[in-house]
C-alpha cells in the first residue's frame, strides 16, 4: 500500500477554498450594490418629493393667478354689460325727447339705478346698474384726449364718437351722438373701452 501525503492541501482543497472565497466577493458585492442603489433610491425619492412640492406650490400659485385671471374676467363682462344698459338707457331717453340727449343724471329710487335728465327728470331713460355705483358714473364734456382714470369709473360723453376699433373715444359727434367710456381690467392695468350711440 501506499502511503498518502498528508502534508499541504491538495488540488480539490484548493478548488473549494477558491470557490468559498468567490462565494463570500460576490455576495459582499451585492449587499455594497444593493445599498447603494438604496441610497441613490432615497435620493431620488427626496429629490422626487422636492420636485413634485415645487410643483404643487407652482400649481397653486397658477390657480390663484388663473382664479384672479376669473374673477377679472367675470367682472369685465359685468363692467361691458353695465355700460351697456347705460347706452340703452340713454338710447330710451333720446327716443322719448325728440332726439334730444340727456345732460344729467341722478339716483333713481330704486337701488342701484339712475336715471338720465335734460330739461327735468321725468323717467323717460333709467340704467340699473349690477357691477359700477351709482356715484362713479358721471357726465363729461368731449375732449381727444378723455380716459376713465381707473376701472371703477364709467363716462358719458355727448357729442362724442368711438374710435373705430372701440379703445376710447374718438372724433367730436353730432348733437345727437353719445358714447360711454368705461376700462376693463387687463392684468394690472386697464384697457380703454368706448360704446356709442
Amino acid at each position: 500500500m501506499s502511503k498518502l501525503n498528508s502534508k499541504g492541501f491538495g488540488a480539490v482543497e484548493a478548488l473549494i477554498i477558491v470557490i468559498v472565497i468567490a462565494a463570500l466577493g460576490v455576495t459582499g458585492y451585492f449587499v455594497l450594490h444593493s445599498k447603494n442603489n438604496d441610497k441613490k433610491n432615497t435620493q431620488n425619492n427626496t429629490a422626487s418629493v422636492h420636485d413634485t412640492s415645487k410643483q404643487l406650490q407652482s400649481e397653486g400659485t397658477d390657480k390663484q393667478s388663473s382664479s384672479e385671471s376669473l374673477g377679472q374676467s367675470s367682472d369685465n363682462v359685468s363692467r361691458k354689460n353695465d355700460a351697456a344698459t347705460i347706452l340703452a338707457a340713454v338710447s330710451d331717453y333720446q327716443s322719448n325727447n325728440l332726439g334730444a340727449l340727456p345732460t344729467s343724471l341722478q339716483k333713481g329710487a330704486a337701488e342701484a339705478t339712475i336715471e338720465f335728465c335734460g330739461k327735468s327728470c321725468d323717467g323717460d331713460g333709467s340704467a340699473k346698474l349690477g357691477f359700477y355705483s351709482v356715484d362713479n358714473v358721471s357726465f363729461q364734456t368731449y375732449a381727444g384726449t378723455l380716459v376713465v382714470p381707473d376701472s371703477k369709473t364709467v363716462y358719458i360723453v355727448n357729442e362724442a364718437t368711438c374710435k373705430a376699433d372701440g379703445t376710447g373715444i374718438g372724433a367730436a359727434g353730432t348733437a345727437r351722438d353719445s358714447v360711454v367710456l368705461f376700462a376693463l381690467e387687463s392684468g394690472s392695468a386697464v384697457q380703454q373701452q368706448c360704446i356709442g350711440v
